[in-house]
This record gives C-alpha cells, structure tokens and sequence, in this order.
C-alpha cells in the first residue's frame, strides 16, 4: 500500500508542476523562463508606424519557441523562432490547419527582425515587429486578445524559415488586454487585471485571472489527485486492513470505493485533458501524457483484475492464481 501510495504523491507532484502557468511582471511567461512582451503603437500613430513588436525570450538552448494570435494552435496566426549556431535568429511565419506542423505561410515578409535580436548571454531574443493589420491577421489594438504559445527543445537545425519543427514540449494559451501608449486606465471601472509598463513604454494590462484552458488543466490535476491520493489508499486500506474491524462490510465499500471513487474521477479527469487538448484524435505526446496513459491504463486494468478475482474466487482453493497476485 505505501509502495502505491509512494507513486501516486510522485504522479501527482509531476501534474502540478506542469499545471500552473502565470504572469510575470512586465512580461507574459510560461514554464517560468519562456516569455513574450506586446509593445502595441500609439493611438494617434500614422499608417507607417502603426506596428507591434514582439518580445520573445528563452534559454538558447531552446530548440524553438512560438506564439500565435487566437485561442488555441488550428486557425490562429503563428510566429516561431529558433537560434542558428552562429547566434542569430531565424524567425517564421505559419498557419496550422490541423493538429500537425504548422505550414508556412507565403507572407514572410510581414515580420520583421530587428537587427538588435541574437543570443545574448545565454538568452535567446527575438525581437519582432509586425503591422497590426496584415492579409487574414489583425491584431486587436485596444482590449483583450487571445494568444497560444509552445516550445520544444529540439532545434531545426536549419536557417530556413521552412525548416521542420519536431513537434512541441509544451503548450498553452492565454489573453492579454491591450492598451495603446496614450490610453489610461478608467479607475471609476476596475477591472481583474494588473497593469504594467513594457520595454517600449507603452501600457499593457496583464489579465490575472485564469484561462478556461488553464482551469482545466488545473481540474484534470485536482481530479487525478484525488483519484490516486485519497479515494485509492482508502480503497486499498478497506480490503487489506479492514477485514478484522469491518468483516461484513470491508469488501463492498472496497469496491464501490474503487469502482465509484477511484475509477470515475480518473475518468473524468481523462476527459477533462482531452476537452483542453481539443483534439480527441491527436493527443500531444510528451513525457507527462506518456505516464499518465501507463498509469490510468493500469487502473483500468485492476479493475478488470479486481471483478476476475471476485468471479473466480473459492475459499476452498490451495492456491493463490496468478490474477489474484497481480491484482494485490
């Protein structure tokens, strides 16, 4: 039981620590050390200025590391980079049509690099600059805008704004509300946001509260903790040590803890990470999800371990078959 009970507090220690995902001072950031800063125009800038620019840091030992404008990968406008061997940035502009490799689009040009951007004392920055209306892209210059990002470790090892991206580590979405430079806040209508000053000087108000994306992460977490760390070890100490205290009814609560408890949170919890994922047919593989399946697939597998046992079970047998060994 303490061998169990030992594996499901490092499970769910592996989920929480990917969870939680937060803001940063000046800076939208991921995973602590990926971040983006939105530099927005001035209200009263003319055509010709009228561009945001694009902040992206990480280690350089990132392999690429993306942003979009929109709520999730399919649809939304992409822009990734990558540091070459010789410290300089190649930056790309892509579309995804699907849960696969975003394809690059045929308006690269609609990014600009500033000349500033390379791999500096162990950071990759990627300085972008991009019009705030472009060919199927527009940037909401004044309110909320919905952003993806995503990150892998794997770099493309090509210079090629084309090159092919191994698929991302990590990935998530939230909304920033965007403020010109010559826009104030309304005191008399505060809003759940705290506001901030970026590196170009202009206001940009960083939304406190929780993405629904983040909100299910976070139930799948709380849900498969609960699963593995109370109902289980409970359903577990009925039937090993409740025998003598409870000898009439040690075995149904057993089961209906196992069945009702265990069994149908981590489900719920299952569906809840495909709902975020979006995709019932193409699951993100990474370590996490990879673990995750072996461990809710064995929970399925002592259930089905657990009715043998019960239908085959004879008090009067020499032995302990092999279903029964398995299943304690």
């Amino acid at each position: 039981m303490f061998s169990r009970l030992l594996l499901a507090l490092i499970i769910c220690a592996f989920v929480l620590s990917e969870t939680f995902t937060g803001v940063n001072g000046q800076k939208a950031c991921f995973s602590k050390i990926y971040c983006f800063t939105v530099s927005m125009p001035p209200s009263n800038a003319n055509a010709s200025a009228n561009y945001v620019t694009f902040t992206m840091t990480a280690p350089s030992t990132v392999g690429w590391f993306g942003m979009g404008l929109g709520d999730g990968m399919v649809g939304s406008y992409l822009i990734i980079a990558w540091p070459n061997s010789d410290n300089t940035i190649t930056i790309s502009q892509r579309k995804a049509t699907e849960h696969a490799e975003p394809s690059t689009t045929n308006q690269q040009s609609d990014l600009i690099l500033d000349p500033s951007s390379g791999v500096q004392n162990g950071q990759m920055v990627a300085i972008i600059k991009r019009a705030v209306t472009v060919s199927g892209s527009t940037i909401t210059t004044s309110g909320k805008q919905s952003f993806v990002w995503a990150y892998s470790t794997v770099n493309p090892e090509s210079k090629q704004a084309n090159a092919s991206l191994t698929q991302h580590l990590n990935r998530g979405s939230t909304s920033i509300q965007l403020m010109t430079s010559s826009e104030q806040l309304d005191s008399s209508n505060p809003t759940n946001a705290s506001t901030s000053v970026d590196y170009g000087g202009n206001y940009v108000s960083l939304e406190s509260g929780l993405t629904s994306d983040q909100k299910l992460v976070i139930a799948h977490g709380a849900l498969m903790c609960s699963a593995f760390l109370l109902t289980m070890p409970t359903g577990i100490f009925m039937a090993r040590f409740a025998r003598n205290i409870l000898p009439n009814s040690w075995f149904p609560l057993h089961v209906g803890i196992q069945f009702f408890g265990t069994t149908f949170l981590a489900i719920l919890g299952y569906i809840m990470i495909q709902i975020q994922n979006g995709d019932w047919n193409s699951p993100y593989l990474n370590d996490h999800t990879i673990i995750g399946s072996i461990v809710f697939f064995g929970l399925l597998g002592q259930l089905v371990l657990g009715i043998i046992h019960h239908k085959l079970f004879r008090s009067d047998r020499g032995y302990i078959p092999w279903w029964t060994k398995l299943h304690w």
